[in-house]
């Protein structure tokens, strides 16, 4: 029972802490569309150092 509900809260603090980041970073992610790209390339840099 215990280990249930500290894997609920786990689930809920996770979830609440992806939708805060989503709500900060999506503004973010419309104001600087223009430069989409350059964050697309930061993104595939850090993917392949994470599958090195």
């Amino acid at each position: 029972l215990f280990n249930v509900n500290v894997h609920n809260h786990f689930n809920i603090v996770l979830s609440w802490c992806f939708h805060n980041l989503a709500c900060r970073v999506t503004p973010l992610l419309i104001i600087g569309s223009g430069r989409h790209w350059k964050i697309g390339l930061i993104w595939k840099m850090i993917r392949l150092d994470t599958l090195r």
